[in-house]
């Protein structure tokens, strides 16, 4: 009799996982037909392990779902033949990655694994290469990766104006509005190349101690284009301050 029930108990499991199989692998392949398609999402970090983060999806531009990737495997979604595809992440409150964006093309009866890739900003470093009376010289490096590098400056009564030799103002970021202007360097920093940064400026009068000029080097919003979607990355701004008064003494 016991034998019977573990018999029964067993057959009984077998029969359920078996029918769920069914249901995933039969009944969904003939509920998507042409109309939609089974997709995979996973996300990974630079060492390659699968990490847990939130994702957007956006279908022709249109918002249409988030969810959270897994550390375990990958995330199954259906999604909507004959659309543009964006699956971007969107950082948990814990994480500082950039933002990846995988964007495809769903077909009928197409199979595709999005996998987003995702790396975390590295520290800006920064070496004077040389100062004068009117120019100062910056060399950017880093050991890794930062993207989309701002700069924006402020200084003190003394000085006519600094500027960012050769680059364009944009817009103030909210936590910049005290500053002059910020210069949109449109470069990227890895870990093979470096930036150098040339910054012109004039003064009148006679300089004091409590005279300067204040370089902020950031990492920049990205906003992709049309959709309702914007990040700042916040890497502690890289800060370098320089009393100017010390320049007509050296």
């Amino acid at each position: 009799m016991k034998f019977y029930v573990i018999f029964l108990i067993i057959f009984i499991l077998l029969l359920s996982i078996g029918g769920f199989i069914y249901y995933k692998y039969h009944y969904l392949s003939i509920k998507t037909g042409n109309n939609f398609n089974n997709y995979s999402i996973s996300a990974i970090d630079e060492n390659g392990n699968l990490i847990k983060t939130n994702y957007e999806i956006y279908l022709d531009n249109i918002f249409y779902k988030n969810g959270e990737t897994n550390r375990r495997g990958v995330i199954l979604v259906q999604l909507a033949s004959n659309k543009k595809v964006d699956i971007i992440n969107k950082n948990l409150k814990s994480q500082n990655y950039y933002s990846n964006i995988i964007s495809f093309n769903s077909t009928n009866n197409s199979i595709y694994r999005a996998q987003l890739f995702l790396i975390e900003p590295s520290e800006i470093k920064i070496k004077e290469i040389n100062r004068t009376k009117d120019k100062i010289n910056l060399k950017l490096s880093t050991d890794k990766i930062v993207k989309n590098l701002k700069v924006c400056l402020k200084y003190s009564s003394h000085v006519i104006f600094a500027r960012v030799k050769g680059k364009n103002i944009v817009k103030k970021l909210d936590r910049f509005s005290n500053y002059v202007y910020c210069y949109d360097l449109n470069e990227n920093l890895n870990k093979t190349n470096s930036i150098l940064l040339s910054i012109d400026y004039e003064t009148f009068g006679k300089l004091n101690d409590k005279d300067y000029i204040n370089i902020s080097i950031i990492d920049g919003i990205r906003k992709p284009i049309g959709m309702d979607y914007s990040e700042n990355v916040g890497i502690d701004d890289k800060i370098y301050n320089i009393n100017i008064n010390n320049i007509f003494k050296m």
